[in-house]
């Protein structure tokens, strides 16, 4: 998943996303998820790269791409709640 890096950097500032903030920290902290930093349609993103056996554990390819444009926080908190 990417989120615009203007709208990343808000999660740390505002305290409406504390509990996606710290889900966040955790998952980097425990391996879970990788950040990195991307340009793409003329603006800078910050893709959440999911680790490699959880891919191949949910059957996912781990060829890199693929990478779905969430945009804000607020679909990146939907997206995460969803099954």
């Amino acid at each position: 998943m990417a989120v615009l890096d203007s709208e990343f950097s808000r999660l740390f500032r505002e305290a409406r996303y504390e509990r996606l903030a710290q889900a966040l920290k955790f998952a980097i902290a425990y391996n879970v998820l990788a950040l990195k930093r991307s340009t793409h349609k003329a603006q800078e993103w910050t893709v959440l790269q999911l680790n490699g056996l959880l891919c191949i554990y949910s059957g996912l390819a781990l060829a890199q791409g693929n990478v779905v444009d969430v945009g804000s926080l607020e679909g990146l908190e939907v997206a995460l709640d969803s099954p």
